[in-house]
């Protein structure tokens, strides 16, 4: 569901303006300690109200948009210390939170539904969800036309002979290029390792399957010498 956005700026604007403003007022400490005693953002709004909106006033003639109010509150509701006895701990708000709001709207003389969409801005900020579009909820998403991909052309196969030569190699030294010497001292190397793999105790599926490779290039490598 998409609401009315507040920009970055505006949401920063707010805080220096408002908020800051608000939370330098005793009078609403004070205040708040008894609105806050059922731990609810319904109830801290209703005792904040009168805070917020002349707060507001000091900073431009113009009254908050509901967004607004509900985005200062969920700023104070998030950053004040304040301890109250009847509810424990003070709860953080979220999705689940808000939802349950929607399906069970709070009266409006305490947070009106429109509010509560400032405490969901509040919160794509702090999880940095970012909205791209401004769509009304009744607004129809246009599914994105994908361009028509053409199928690719089969290479037209040419009646040439293709060569294919495989080579064999030896720490990346073709055997075929390698003199008597070279070969019979690569046949020792590999013998002297499967020597000592010879001498492990343990049965292994690997080292068997090695000791097989091995005895293949010597066979390989007996070849070119005797050729």
């Amino acid at each position: 569901m998409t609401h009315q956005q507040l920009t970055p700026e505006q949401m920063d604007e707010l805080y220096q303006q408002v908020v800051l403003t608000v939370q330098n007022n005793g009078n609403w400490y004070r205040t708040n300690r008894k609105g806050m005693a059922p731990g609810s953002v319904g109830f801290f709004s209703r005792a904040s109200r009168p805070f917020i909106k002349g707060a507001a006033a000091e900073w431009r003639s113009k009254q908050l948009t509901p967004i607004e109010y509900g985005y200062v509150v969920a700023c104070l509701w998030d950053e004040c210390d304040l301890k109250w006895d009847i509810a424990g701990p003070r709860k953080e708000i979220s999705r689940h939170m808000i939802n349950y709001y929607r399906l069970n709207p709070i009266p409006d003389s305490y947070m009106s539904n429109e509010e509560v969409n400032g405490l969901e801005a509040w919160l794509n900020r702090k999880e940095g969800v970012v909205i791209t579009d401004d769509l009304d909820d009744d607004s129809e998403v246009q599914p994105e036309v994908q361009p028509e991909v053409q199928p690719e052309k089969e290479p037209t196969m040419k009646t040439e002979t293709i060569a294919i030569k495989h080579t064999t190699t030896i720490n990346g030294v073709d055997i075929s290029t390698m003199t008597t010497d070279q070969l019979i001292d690569a046949i020792k190397t590999c013998e002297m390792e499967v020597e000592a793999l010879g001498t492990i105790k343990t049965k292994s599926k690997a080292i068997n399957a090695k000791v097989e490779r091995i005895n293949a290039t010597i066979a390989e490598l007996v070849t070119f010498l005797d050729a």
